[in-house]
């Protein structure tokens, strides 16, 4: 008898649950009515990562943890590899260049694609760096690479800058 009472608890409980899944019922932080499926009314605090590199280390360098983080080139074009798109769908990255030298950022599956479709668009590498040949500080600022956020679109990744 206590068999099919826990199995019936176990399953009321199952299928209470499916039913508050089904409803679209949101998790609140800080509030008791939340409007999306997490609604966080605060703020947010998301994993920083820099990159160890050890000087004058110049292989591939795997991006796989954290959300914001900083990369280090050793040399000019050093390679910093995202995981393939299609492998995390959703994931979002904010990268920045925090050396002098050019960072080469590729991916192990997909490929880049910006919102305006600047002409690396589709292309498998993107250069972070920043434009300094311009005295038109305002130029600096619209063509600078040094700073980027990515998502992932389930199959490419899309650049914000």
């Amino acid at each position: 008898m206590l068999k099919i009472t826990k199995f019936f608890s176990i399953l009321v409980v199952l299928l209470l649950s499916l039913n508050c899944n089904s409803q679209g019922i949101g998790v609140g932080i800080n509030t008791s009515d939340p409007k999306s499926t997490l609604d966080i009314n605060g703020n947010l605090s998301v994993k920083v990562v820099t990159i160890p590199i050890a000087s004058g280390d110049t292989s591939i360098q795997s991006i796989s943890d954290g959300v914001y983080i900083s990369v280090n080139p050793q040399v000019n074009d050093q390679e910093f590899r995202l995981p393939a798109a299609g492998s995390v769908p959703g994931r979002i990255y904010f990268i920045r260049n925090i050396s002098t030298l050019t960072a080469r950022l590729t991916t192990s599956g997909g490929v880049f694609f910006t919102r305006f479709g600047d002409t690396f668009s589709g292309a498998t590498d993107l250069y972070m760096y920043s434009t300094t040949f311009s005295s038109d500080p305002m130029f600096v600022l619209k063509n600078s690479w040094r700073n980027i956020s990515l998502i992932s679109d389930g199959t490419n990744w899309t650049v914000f800058n």
